[in-house]
């Protein structure tokens, strides 16, 4: 008898550190992660921002630094709502509603098209200072692999302009 309770409490003891170890192995938790990433401005999020905007040869290296700025501010400030999951076997959408600054809207106040500088510093100042919120739905494809980890696919060029707070309906 004395064996059997210890064998049943090494099972359970046993089977709740299984559970501790995959509880964030979830669709809904892979999303929340992703999310996590961006308002702690990790590593890899920076990187990823770095070489973006590196790319805008529009932007002189002032601007570049003050449209980091304003990025990782729309970052840390980002809030989301998981509305909804559904998981089917190996596959799952979640879909979230997340809020930003709408820099598309602050942006389009200039009312150029042309990059010269005065535009470019007209974009620039309307975003540091804007206020306004925009809310963009997002459906995340969260997928199951061989060993049974989720993992997020790559998002459209669409979902990541609006968590960037650019993309334009």
């Amino acid at each position: 008898m004395k064996y059997n309770v210890l064998l049943v409490l090494l099972l359970f003891i046993t089977g709740c550190n299984l559970n501790i170890h995959n509880i964030d192995n979830t669709p809904k938790k892979k999303v929340e992660a992703y999310l996590y990433k961006y308002q702690t401005l990790s590593d890899d999020i920076i990187e990823d921002l770095k070489l973006s905007v590196e790319k805008e040869i529009e932007l002189n290296n002032s601007y570049k630094e003050r449209y980091m700025e304003v990025i990782k501010n729309n970052f840390r400030n980002m809030t989301y709502e998981i509305k909804d999951e559904v998981e089917n076997g190996n596959n799952s959408i979640v879909e979230v509603e997340i809020t930003v600054n709408n820099l598309k809207n602050a942006q389009n106040k200039c009312n150029n098209n042309n990059f010269d500088s005065e535009v470019l510093k007209c974009r620039i100042e309307k975003m540091e200072k804007t206020k306004d919120k925009v809310k963009y739905t997002i459906f995340f494809n969260v997928k199951k692999d061989i060993n049974s980890n989720w993992y997020i696919e790559d998002l459209s060029d669409e979902d990541e302009d609006k968590i960037l707070g650019i993309y334009e309906n």
